[in-house]
């Protein structure tokens, strides 16, 4: 592809294995929300500007229950471009991960980033002054118990591996960083 329009493939149940192919030019993330699919050895370059969308990843927005990515690989650049951005509490509504944008469960291991992650005039909508965006080098946001095993991050973004871990349960084993961020979590 090239630079094409793509939408995003939606409710994918099933493995889907890349051979270690390279997926490059998309527009918008290979994958939209998921659950109980597997993607497995895929590489995905891709530069996305959003200005709407504020789940974001270049290989999916959300890996729901079920879910799972394994030996995969983001490279490129995220770009977020909107003036105001919702928040809930100190948080902003806002989710950005170089691989995925929010895990609600699933898995990931073996994960790698290369993806530079730029906010551009995001503003919390509320007149907080203190708003934290959800913005990890491979993760934007992780809920529940889950993990993230064996990550590796050579990207910038706010956070190194994840930019928020909601009940503080989630966790990163193995992390492997190497590139720039705020806060090496």
């Amino acid at each position: 592809m090239s630079n094409q329009k793509w939408t995003p493939i939606e409710n994918y149940q099933g493995l889907f294995e890349g051979r270690n192919h390279t997926i490059k030019g998309l527009t918008k993330p290979l994958f939209g929300d998921q659950a109980k699919a597997t993607i497995s050895n895929v590489i995905v370059e891709a530069n996305l500007v959003e200005e709407s969308e504020t789940v974001v990843g270049i290989i999916t927005r959300t890996l729901a229950s079920g879910g799972r990515i394994f030996n995969s690989f983001a490279k490129g650049s995220i770009t977020y471009k909107n003036s105001a951005v919702a928040t809930t509490g100190q948080y902003t509504d806002l989710n950005i991960g170089g691989l995925v944008g929010r895990v609600e469960g699933g898995e990931i291991e073996k994960a790698r980033s290369e993806v530079a992650i730029v906010i551009e005039t995001a503003t919390p909508s509320s007149a907080s002054a203190n708003y934290y965006p959800c913005v990890g080098g491979i993760v934007g946001e992780m809920e529940n118990d889950n993990t993230v095993k064996n990550p590796y991050n050579a990207g910038s973004a706010y956070y190194a591996i994840a930019g928020s871990r909601f009940n503080q349960t989630a966790k990163g084993i193995n992390c492997y960083y190497l590139g720039t961020a705020s806060t090496k979590c």
